[in-house]
Order: structure tokens, then C-alpha cells, then sequence
């Protein structure tokens, strides 16, 4: 048994019964079956070293892409460009701008909004706002301590929040807090909204399971909206009037006017809407994206097709005649925008 487990040519004198076993020779050092029989398995080849692209600006095609060296944490759109957070600092590209600039540094913002003309952020550091028309600074007063300001709109002047339930509007110097009364048991989830006088954020009632929007105005009492359980950042939006909007559990576009409290099928779902990512207002108009497309959907029921080529979104800013968002993936923060929509 133990002739048989052998090779070559003693093997075969085994089987054909023709002679004793004899020892297979080996090759000579530095022969060439010598080289054949002693060389290495090959080795698995190496990976290719996955390159980043190099940051910097893009423009190409009706498109700005900027590639930031850090994840982009905020975005806002202005009138002339775009302002987001990377790394903890706030920068923006204007129109005419060749690269980013620094509005301001080291201030770990939790917010930023834009009214057009300036843009402001709820920082770690310090709060502030930048007036992209006069290129000059201006002071934003806090309304909690480092970690728990949460998030920053603007209406008919700035709202803010805070943790755990603060709910905060800032005109000027004067800071006013606004009447949020919720079950202690309610949790509010990221997000927050603002038009003339009202604000907008959503929470949880774990009891009944139910997810609502509330709309809370300066002076009265709050009211609350039924809203989807998937609602979260991204997928709400209100417009300058009031007008509340948000993505239907099965695609499509809900919205309630202002001043009501039901709600209206804006958009239909159809074929290209059953995956929408994000929404936002164009204006008066409705922004979808959806299946790799930006659509405007006008008041007649017409979808345009503003973009297409549309990666995984995480942010999404829309507004004075742009959008803009932050794409997922590839080693760097990705922010593309366009004008027109």
C-alpha cells in the first residue's frame, strides 16, 4: 500500500507488475526539473491601494461637485453659492469663487441655515452668522451649553432647539423661548423646521407607537400632525408660507397647508417614486430625489427632471433657484450642486 502512494514511473512499474520498486532520482541541484519541482506556489496577488480623490472643486456639465478632505456635516444653499460644515469648520462656495473659503474655524457646528444673504450654525464653540453680501461676521447668541444645541432654522427670523425639549427663536439679541409642552414620555427626534412665526419638529409617543409632526407658533398652542413612522431628517420639509411636506409611506408627497391640520396627496406615487431618498422645497414647487434623479414637481403635476446620476444622499438643501447635496462614499466628503432647480 504504501508503493502504490508513490509517483512517476515506480507507480506504473507497480501496476503493470513488471519490477521491484526502485527510488525515483532526484534532479540535480540547478536542473531545470530541479527548478520545475521546487518552486513556490504563486503568491496571491496585491490589492490595489484604494486612491481618494484629491479634494477640490468640479465644475462640469451644469454641476459643482466640491471633494472635501472630511465628511460634510451640514449644508444650507444661499443665494449666490452654498455653505456646509467639514471637519468642524463652516465653509462656503460662492458664485465666481475658483475654491471653498473658511467662514470660520474650530466651532463643531450642530446646525447651520442660510436666509439667502447670510448663514448661521449653533456651534460647540460659538454660535454665529456670516453676511455673504458684506463678507463680515456677526455674533449669534447661545441658547443652551456646549453639546446641547441641536439644530438651527430660519423662518421669519432664526429658530433654534435644544436637549432635551428646548425650543428656541432669536431675533437679534433677544432670545425667546417658545411654548413646547409634550408628555414626559415624548422623545423628539433630529430635525426642525421654521416659516413666519411657527416652528416645526417631530416626536415619538412610545405608548401608542405614533410618530406626529408638531407645529408650534409663537403665541397659541401647539398642534400636532400624523406623521409616518420613517419620518427622520431629510424627509421633511417646510416652505416659507408654512406649508409642511413630507414622503408618504408608500412614495409620493403628503402635504399640509398652512393653517390645517389634514393632509393632501400632493405627488402620487408612480413608477419613479416608490424609493424617494430626500425631499425639499424648490421654491413653491416640491423637490424629490428619487432612483438617481432630482424632480421638481410643479403645481400643475408636471415632474422636471433637474439631475440625473444622483448617488446614495445624505443631505439636501434646496432653495433661491438651487440644490445641492452631499453624496455617500468613495473616501471623501462629495457635496454637488446645480442652479436652476
Amino acid at each position: 500500500m504504501r508503493a502504490l502512494r508513490q509517483r512517476g514511473p515506480l507507480a506504473l512499474a507497480i501496476l503493470g507488475g513488471c519490477a521491484d520498486p526502485q527510488p525515483v532520482p532526484t534532479p540535480p541541484p540547478g536542473s531545470e526539473e530541479a527548478a520545475v519541482e521546487q518552486a513556490p506556489a504563486d503568491a496571491p496577488a496585491a490589492a490595489e491601494p484604494v486612491v481618494s480623490p484629491t479634494p477640490g472643486v468640479v465644475r462640469e456639465s451644469g454641476r459643482t461637485t466640491v471633494l472635501a478632505a472630511a465628511e460634510i456635516e451640514h449644508l444650507a444653499v444661499a443665494r449666490r453659492g452654498f455653505a456646509w460644515v467639514e471637519g468642524g469648520s463652516v465653509r462656503a462656495l460662492l458664485d465666481g469663487d475658483e475654491s471653498p473659503r473658511v467662514l470660520a474655524t474650530i466651532v463643531d457646528p450642530h446646525g447651520l441655515a442660510s436666509d439667502g444673504d447670510q448663514v448661521c450654525w449653533l456651534g460647540d464653540e460659538t454660535n454665529g452668522c456670516h453676511d455673504l453680501t458684506r463678507d463680515v461676521a456677526i455674533p449669534l447668541p447661545r441658547v443652551a451649553g456646549p453639546g446641547d444645541q441641536e439644530a438651527l432654522a430660519f423662518g421669519d427670523v432664526l429658530y433654534a432647539r435644544s436637549r432635551p425639549d428646548g425650543l428656541w427663536r432669536i431675533e437679534g439679541e433677544h432670545v425667546e423661548r417658545l411654548r413646547l409642552r409634550l408628555d414626559s414620555e415624548w422623545r423628539l427626534l433630529p430635525g426642525l423646521g421654521a416659516a413666519s412665526k411657527v416652528a416645526f419638529v417631530v416626536a415619538i409617543e412610545p405608548r401608542a407607537a405614533k410618530w406626529w409632526f408638531v407645529r408650534v407658533p409663537v403665541r397659541g398652542k401647539a398642534e400636532r400632525i400624523a406623521a409616518p413612522r420613517a419620518t427622520r431628517e431629510g424627509r421633511w420639509a417646510v416652505d416659507g408660507r408654512g406649508a409642511l411636506a413630507w414622503i408618504g409611506d408608500g412614495g409620493g408627497v403628503m402635504v399640509v397647508d398652512p393653517g390645517r391640520v389634514t393632509a393632501r396627496v400632493a405627488v402620487h406615487a408612480n413608477a419613479d417614486l416608490t424609493d424617494v431618498q430626500r425631499l425639499c422645497w424648490c421654491g413653491a414647487d416640491v423637490c424629490t430625489i428619487a432612483g438617481g434623479v432630482l424632480w421638481r414637481h410643479t403645481a400643475g403635476g408636471e415632474a422636471v427632471k433637474l439631475a440625473e446620476g444622483v448617488g446614495e444622499v445624505g443631505r439636501v438643501s434646496c432653495g433661491f433657484g438651487r440644490a445641492a447635496w452631499t453624496e455617500r462614499g468613495g473616501g471623501v466628503g462629495r457635496l454637488v450642486a446645480i442652479a436652476g432647480a
